[in-house]
């Protein structure tokens, strides 16, 4: 189990010692309830505010589909349910770029992913650790896939 998150361990990582496995579940199940939020919001606007070809409005209506998907088994996979848009989460997706948001958020899953490593292995909490690196790491995986042409 250790060699999985040794993999992924950054020793130069300051961690928060009093941060407890169920503040990171709260903390991942509110992200990915605000990314079904903001990208719900997609699917029921005609995408982009400037001129885009008919191929481009297919593919901006696929990756909302599919990114959803996963947001939603993400989100199911950390106990969480889904919940009604808040109001700033229809204008954040009114206005989504999908290349944009998938710049923003690819980095910050790869970074959490170290973290999240580094603390478990620095808590011995291992098997929590194991489990919420592999479920980031899918998420990854999975947002890449959706993220295709």
């Amino acid at each position: 189990m250790t060699r999985y998150l040794d993999e992924r361990y950054d020793p130069a990582l300051v961690i928060d010692p009093d941060l407890i496995a169920d503040k990171i579940v709260s903390e991942e199940i509110d992200r990915l309830q605000t990314v079904c939020g903001v990208v719900s919001t997609t699917l029921l606007l005609p995408r982009r505010l400037s001129e885009a070809s008919p191929a481009e409005l297919v593919l901006d209506k696929k990756r909302a589909r599919r990114v959803l998907h996963v947001a939603r088994k993400c989100l199911a996979s950390w106990g969480g349910e889904e919940r009604e848009a808040t109001d700033e989460e229809k204008i954040k997706g009114a206005q989504l770029d999908w290349l944009l948001w998938f710049e923003d958020v690819l980095p910050k899953l790869e970074r959490k992913v170290r973290y999240l490593a580094t603390w478990g292995k620095k808590t011995q909490e291992l098997k929590f650790a194991k489990s919420a690196v592999v479920k980031l790491e899918q998420e990854i995986s999975w947002l890449r896939y959706a993220m295709r042409e």
